[in-house]
């Protein structure tokens, strides 16, 4: 790498570019093999042109973006192992994948095992429910707990701290009352970070273009009236990361905003399948009046 950056410093920022824009190869892999090439070519374009991306980028929170990558991945490794589950013929390689990218990710950043471990609850009780079984199987279990331990005891120190930290309050943090117009409200307040964090990464439209937004809507909408188990999948995804925003309600309040920037992994599949559909209702109905 010396030798492609030529001097020391830069293959550093060249390795942690590359960890940084992984996440765009995951989603595309994921909603490729979900929904398609189109729907997967267009959710990666807007990743890349999406400042809640590479502003996190530029400040220097380089772990984070990588770890954010393992979200899909982990998510649709247990939606595998889930959907192809039976007694008779179930596939637990999927669950064991599951348990070695979370300590994989735990490793390169708690607060993205988070959101995992949240995306994986809500997608476990939406597919029980979808499908009317709730699956558990203690040997599959075990060996995942068991290569998820090994991960995890790699840096012992490290990887216990986590525990630590996350029940501790800073000093610096702010104490806010419990505020029910939060439940509605999907960004944050920018004057909560004032001096610290630019007031337009608090907004849609700067974010994401208030034009995505009909397209946005309309995606949401189909998959929540189809409801088969792939929209499943990304309406989990959606559901988890607004619980995961709304942490604070129940005092957690501690690197909020961060968790904000992993809005557009999830917008940007959701936006594209809007558009896909009402581009293909739009050219059906063309078709019919011709």
């Amino acid at each position: 790498s010396e030798t492609i950056g030529g001097e020391r410093i830069i293959p550093v920022y060249l390795l942690n570019t590359i960890m940084a824009t992984f996440v765009i190869i995951t989603v595309y892999f994921v909603i490729n093999s979900l929904f398609g090439f189109l729907p997967a070519i267009l959710s990666s374009l807007l990743i890349i042109f999406s400042p809640r991306d590479f502003m996190p980028f530029l400040w220097g929170q380089w772990p984070e973006r990588f770890g954010y990558a393992f979200i899909p991945i982990v998510l649709y490794c247990f939606y595998q192992y889930f959907i192809s589950y039976s007694k008779e013929n179930s596939k637990p390689r999927y669950l064991y994948l599951t348990s070695l990218f979370l300590g994989l990710q735990i490793l390169v950043h708690p607060l993205s095992f988070f959101h995992s471990v949240i995306g994986i609850a809500v997608l476990y009780i939406f597919l029980a429910l979808k499908q009317k079984k709730f699956i558990f199987n203690w040997k599959h279990i075990s060996i995942s707990a068991v290569i998820f331990i090994a991960i995890f005891m790699l840096f012992p120190y490290q990887t216990f701290n986590i525990f630590s930290q996350f029940g501790r309050n800073p000093a610096d943090a702010k104490q806010t009352s419990f505020d029910l117009s939060r439940i509605f409200q999907w960004s944050l307040n920018p004057a909560d970070y004032a001096g610290s964090v630019p007031e337009n990464y608090f907004s849609f439209s700067d974010m994401h273009g208030l034009w995505t937004l009909p397209f946005l809507l309309i995606g949401i909408l189909i998959l929540a009236w189809r409801r088969v188990e792939k929209d499943l999948f990304l309406l989990a995804w959606l559901v988890a990361l607004y619980l995961v925003l709304h942490r604070d309600l129940i005092g957690k309040a501690t690197f909020l905003h961060r968790s904000l920037s992993a809005s557009a992994h999830i917008f940007a599949p959701l936006t594209a399948i809007g558009a896909i559909y009402l581009a293909s209702t739009c050219k059906a109905a063309a078709g019919r009046y011709r």
